[in-house]
């Protein structure tokens, strides 16, 4: 998917506690890929993504 089909459909999403993350050379199972792919770190930024989220939400 897209950039701008990803924003589209985040956009489009009804729910207000969103937040949207690129991870620059990902597919889309978060696997390096293409010229992009640089360390081969996608998963693991996925992941941080997703932690940094969930802290903010139960550290309050």
């Amino acid at each position: 998917m897209w950039p701008n089909q990803q924003r589209a459909n985040f956009d489009a999403a009804q729910v207000k506690d969103k937040k949207i993350v690129f991870i620059e050379g990902a597919d889309h199972g978060y696997l390096p890929s293409g010229p992009k792919a640089g360390k081969g770190t996608q998963r693991q930024q996925a992941a941080a993504a997703i932690v940094e989220w969930l802290n903010g939400k139960f550290q309050q």
